[in-house]
């Protein structure tokens, strides 16, 4: 009559185990699913926080390009003002160089 329980015990270790093992593959492919979703979200939040600052800087050096193409088109005014025109090249060269014609005396700001 002991031989009869041990028989018993044995199918009843091997469900529990089974269902140990079982419970173990579902805690770790939801570990393994909460893992990925974590590395998935900080690496798209990573790189959409990069991209802002990227587009903000894009934004800053398009303002920037403005800027020195609205200078360069004055200093290009000015260049062709003074190539063409002899009265304005003498108000820059009286105003900037401090230079008079001869015999006349350059009065200092």
């Amino acid at each position: 009559m002991d031989s009869q329980p041990i028989k018993d015990l044995r199918p009843r270790r091997l469900r529990a185990i089974t269902q140990l093992a079982s419970h173990y593959t579902f805690l770790f492919w939801l570990l393994l699913f909460v893992v990925v979703v974590v590395f998935l979200l900080t690496t798209t939040l990573t790189a959409h926080y990069k991209n802002r600052r990227l587009a903000f800087y894009y934004t800053q050096v398009q303002n920037e390009i403005k800027v020195l193409k609205a200078r360069n088109e004055a200093m290009r005014s000015e260049i062709h003002a003074i190539k063409t025109d002899p009265v304005y090249l003498e108000t820059v060269i009286r105003s900037n160089l401090r230079m008079a014609k001869e015999g006349e005396i350059a009065l200092q700001k």
